[in-house]
């Protein structure tokens, strides 16, 4: 997203270059430029430009192309049925060997004014400023990345951690549970999570645990005492016998 927010701010500033280019450019009658001087390279040190008849013929180019020339392709020339101009991507020819990310991006704007013959203008610039910046930012991405990587794995260390401590508390008061021990009970965690509802769980089973062998207990104590007696009288009869 934010390459593609670059590229067309990019877009836009090659359009107004090539807007305030064209401000200073009259081709005369007889297809030559005039006046020459105002469309010095040095306004514009970061583009190329060319100037084009409406045939396709090179009138004038920047001192920075050397003996290169900038594409004409028939994309570009479709640039007449557009007042905006074209925009396309150069990456082959010795052209886009000028760019240290071996891609130009080219504007080809079509213009036929009343006080002007008509040609076509053409400014590329480098896109090594949009690779720098993906560049750092994709560094900065990747390094926010492990960064937070690391964060999470930590955090993720910890939660476990305290979980599985909470879980080793419970097992070992588990472990020391026995039928004498029925009345203690496990301690709860203050937090309200699984844990917390596990503990809950095993609490709720000891009391039912409790009340069943306390009934337990009180049968036997009730049948102890129903068999006292006539067990006693048993116990007379037969020694009297």
């Amino acid at each position: 997203t934010y390459e593609r927010y670059l590229r067309e701010e990019f877009d836009a500033r090659l359009r107004e270059s090539a807007s305030s280019v064209s401000e200073t450019i009259a081709i005369r009658a007889d297809a030559t430029v005039t006046p020459v001087p105002q469309i010095s390279p040095y306004r514009f040190t970061r583009y190329f430009f060319l100037i084009r008849t409406s045939d396709g013929r090179v009138l004038e180019k920047s001192i920075n192309l050397g003996q290169a020339e900038l594409p004409f392709s028939s994309y570009a020339q479709s640039a007449t049925k557009n007042d905006a101009g074209v925009i396309e991507t150069v990456v082959d020819g010795a052209i886009a060997q000028k760019s240290q990310s071996g891609e130009l991006r080219l504007l080809t704007v079509y213009h036929h004014g009343e006080n002007t013959a008509p040609y076509y203008l053409q400014m590329a610039s480098s896109l090594d400023l949009i690779d720098r910046n993906i560049s750092q930012l994709r560094r900065t991405v990747l390094a926010a990345f492990l960064i937070g990587l690391l964060v999470a794995g930590l955090s993720a260390f910890l939660v476990a951690w305290r979980s599985l401590r909470s879980i080793s508390n419970i097992a070992r008061q588990a472990k020391d549970l026995n039928a004498s021990k029925l009345d203690q009970r496990i301690d709860r965690p203050h937090s309200e999570d699984e844990v917390a509802y596990l503990v809950d769980v095993i609490n709720g089973m000891l009391d039912r645990l409790e009340k069943a062998f306390n009934a337990q207990e009180r049968f036997i104590a009730d049948v102890s005492h129903e068999f006292r007696t006539p067990l006693s009288i048993l116990l007379g009869q037969a020694q009297l016998l």
